[in-house]
């Protein structure tokens, strides 16, 4: 299938769910009033070849559980007001071309149990609000231009299985990550900078 969302899809105020995933020749950007659909709990549009910014206002979906733009060609940076979705469950964002830094209060995003941010040109650091994600299972923000120390904050992550941080990031591990992770911690992955 090929096309583009047609933005008469804002017109259905009553939709919940909006899942347009893996048809590769959906193209074009997403409509800026998606944004006003107030009862949108599942967002996903992963693995098609959409263009442009994601939403600014994509943070009035308060209802919002599942966000998943990954395997795109989005642009621009994570919109500051993403840190106001209180209901999110999944993030993922992986392998698209968004650039700028995590924004600083993302750990606003208490419910989150997955984000997946890898394969950007993400930049920065690593804010230290991730570490009140009580919730995280999954973190992904391996190749991205991520840089300087792990936070410590990370090791408050009681539920976390998959930490995969491949950037250039420098120091060494902090011992607090190394032992929140018992036997049953399945994957980590980090590259530094010594």
């Amino acid at each position: 299938m090929t096309g583009s969302i047609n933005p008469s899809i804002c017109q259905l105020d009553k939709l919940n769910m909006l899942i347009i995933a893996d048809w590769k020749g959906i193209a074009g950007e997403i409509p800026p009033c998606v944004a006003e659909l107030p009862n949108l709990r599942v967002f996903d549009l992963i693995g098609n070849s959409l263009t442009g910014k994601i939403p600014e206002q994509i943070g009035n979906l308060q209802k919002l559980t599942v966000l998943n733009l990954a395997d795109n060609k989005l642009t621009g940076e994570i919109p500051s007001s993403i840190v106001q979705l209180s209901s999110l469950k999944h993030l993922g964002l992986s392998n698209n071309l968004l650039a700028g830094e995590i924004p600083a209060n993302f750990g606003n995003l208490k419910m989150l149990s997955r984000e997946l941010l890898s394969r950007n040109q993400l930049a920065g650091t690593i804010p230290i609000s991730i570490g009140n994600m009580y919730r995280l299972a999954d973190l992904d923000l391996a190749m991205n231009k991520l840089s300087g120390q792990i936070p410590a904050q990370l090791g408050k992550m009681k539920v976390l299985a998959t930490l995969n941080l491949d950037n250039m990031f420098s120091g060494a591990i902090p011992p607090a990550v190394m032992r929140n992770f018992d036997p049953s911690f399945q994957s980590i992955s980090v590259a530094l900078l010594c």
